[in-house]
């Protein structure tokens, strides 16, 4: 049996969890997590003083409680919004971390977890509030253990982690393809732990029924609705076809190409991925290029078929792997970095030039309709109006037609998401105050007809 530090050194492990915490923490300073819809939950957290969820996907009302534990007692909105995204932002650095600890007796498989984790991720990771990521970054360590033998902390740790699973109807397909792997590894008598992988099966077929009650008594329209062919593929094409597919197909070949370990792939695998980087970095430091990396979240799971299968190959014809497959795995967490990184900044300065701008203004309200600049930037987005009450407090709004009528009507109301209406009253934990912006844009109103005449 190959020992970790043969395979991987245990410097190199710290290091890439210590990389992908970095990543995590910066992305999280950033407010990426406010990102598209991300803003409104975070709003609707406030207001409501309960962690928000959508439907019956459980996962963010776990993850968000600690939100709302400090939000009764802090007044600081730039640490509520860090507490908002860390568990999101952190997930790939846990992931791997979990991985690592999961899979320490056979250090081989973390190979595909590192890629499984990443590379899949990359076009749909600045989506930080999307569960299908979440749930896929948390399976690799599940899946890892369900490979090797378990210490009674690691069960436990399973078991925590394959709650996870039940929040959203993806967990179903990981789970069955966990079991599906594992029915194809049981019918090898030649491998020695072939009786561990077919007591295991039957375990996951019952979390599969489990999963499969769950959806059926407590349905989710919203992913019955994109689960269609035809909005599969227009997810498909404005979300994942393009630059983000090509850099992913790009490493994909790198891996598949040191899987096969041949003569003379050693320079072809280095074309890839350096091509991979370039296309990857190409298409993040331009936000206009991936305003619709939200919709690849659909496709997290089909991303991560490849690294599935390494793993059934690398347990079904056990070798010491090329050193150029590890050298690709590490790579590949690091661009991962390097991505995820500068679409971060990018988001940051872009949302920081919108702030500046409706901090120069006068006015408690403006309309939306003013900031033609952002079209065709991941800002061009109906949760922008929340990401300015999230970062302002309430102190100015930005809302379109709709948002500024309701705001003029008697009683009042504020739009805080996607056709979410609150009174300006405070909400249950004190959060938000609205008054004083309400007060504001009903004396400009009634200002303006005297104004033009």
């Amino acid at each position: 049996m190959l020992s970790r530090d043969d395979l991987i050194p245990t410097r190199w492990s710290l290091f890439l969890i210590l990389l992908l915490a970095a990543t995590g923490l910066y992305a999280c300073v950033c407010d990426l997590a406010l990102i598209w819809d991300g803003g409104a939950h975070f709003c609707y957290t406030l207001v409501n003083g309960e962690a928000y969820a959508y439907q019956g996907r459980f996962f963010s009302a776990i993850l968000w409680q600690p939100v709302v534990w400090a939000a009764g007692a802090h007044q600081e909105l730039s640490v509520l919004r860090f507490l908002f995204g860390f568990p999101l932002c952190l997930a790939p650095a846990i992931g791997l971390a979990l991985s690592c600890w999961m899979g320490r007796s056979r250090p081989e498989l973390l190979l595909w977890a590192l890629p499984g984790i990443c590379v899949s991720a990359i076009p749909s990771q600045v989506f930080m509030i999307n569960e299908s990521t979440f749930q896929q970054t948390l399976f690799w360590p599940v899946m890892l253990g369900l490979l090797v033998p378990l210490t009674i902390p690691r069960r436990i740790m399973m078991a925590l982690l394959l709650v996870f699973q039940f929040s959203h109807p993806q967990g179903l397909l990981l789970m069955a393809v966990a079991a599906l792997l594992l029915w194809l590894l049981g019918r090898n008598p030649r491998l020695a732990d072939s009786e561990m992988y077919r007591r295991r099966v039957k375990y996951m077929v019952g979390l599969c029924v489990l999963c499969l009650m769950k959806i059926v008594l407590t349905p989710d329209p919203y992913a019955v609705q994109e689960a269609g062919i035809w909005p599969v593929l227009a997810l498909f094409y404005q979300g994942l076809l393009g630059w983000p597919l090509l850099g992913w197909l790009c490493l994909v070949g790198a891996f598949g190409l040191s899987l096969r370990n041949r003569e003379g792939d050693t320079r072809r695998v280095l074309i890839l991925v350096l091509l991979a980087g370039v296309v990857l970095i190409y298409w993040a430091v331009d936000p206009t290029r991936w305003v619709k990396a939200l919709d690849a979240r659909r496709f997290a799971l089909p991303l991560a078929l490849p690294f599935y299968v390494g793993l059934w190959f690398t347990i079904r014809k056990p070798a010491r792997p090329a050193p150029c497959l590890r050298n690709v795995a590490f790579v590949s967490v690091i661009l991962f970095c390097v991505v995820l990184t500068i679409q971060s900044a990018r988001w940051n300065r872009q949302l920081g030039k919108v702030l500046w701008q409706v901090e120069a203004d006068p006015r408690s309200v403006l309309p939306v309709e003013e900031f033609t600049a952002l079209q065709g930037t991941p800002l061009d987005h109906w949760g922008l109006g929340p990401q300015i009450i999230a970062r302002l407090g309430g102190r100015k709004l930005l809302l379109d037609e709709n948002g500024r009528n309701a705001l003029m009507s008697d009683p009042p109301q504020v739009t805080v998401g996607y056709d979410a209406l609150v009174s300006p009253e405070p909400g249950p934990l004190g959060w938000f105050d609205f008054h004083d912006v309400v007060r504001k844009s009903q004396e400009h109103s009634s200002e303006t007809p005297s104004l033009s005449e």
